[in-house]
């Protein structure tokens, strides 16, 4: 992936507890998310996460509060409105899917198949090494 194929982050405006509120996803607002969710997003699983309320809670809060560095846990949950969450939970499902790079995009890891092919053959050759030290048993 270029440079310029890097998507500019996108702030949308999500209406909660009444009023209109920036939401903006990128790796900080993910992090966030993740520490309001209590570890790992699981993100590949896109539907399941944000049709619980406890994964559309998470990415919520973290998207929010990339615009409002001050928004608590609190204040969050004060201005969440059940109500409202149908609409909400549809435009965030939009913002996830813009947000995160689809499959293909990723670049792969410089050197991550000559890193494994190299694993891969010094596990072979401690093999062999240690069973050529052994000792045969039955057989001279």
């Amino acid at each position: 992936m270029t440079m310029s194929a890097i998507p500019e982050k996108k702030t949308m405006t999500l209406r909660l507890g009444g009023k209109d509120r920036a939401f903006v996803l990128d790796l900080a607002a993910f992090a966030h998310a993740e520490e309001a969710y209590g570890g790992p997003l699981p993100i590949h699983k896109l539907s399941e996460t944000i049709a619980s309320f406890r994964g559309l809670h998470a990415i919520l809060y973290g998207g929010l509060r990339r615009r409002d560095p001050s928004l608590t846990i609190d204040d969050f949950n004060d201005m969440t409105d059940l109500h409202e969450l149908e609409a909400v939970s549809e435009q965030v499902i939009e913002a996830v899917k813009s947000a995160l790079p689809r499959e293909g995009e990723l670049p792969k890891a410089a050197g991550a198949e000559a890193a494994a092919s190299s694993r891969s053959s010094t596990s072979t050759s401690r093999a062999r090494k240690t069973s050529a030290s052994r000792p045969r048993s039955g057989v001279n």
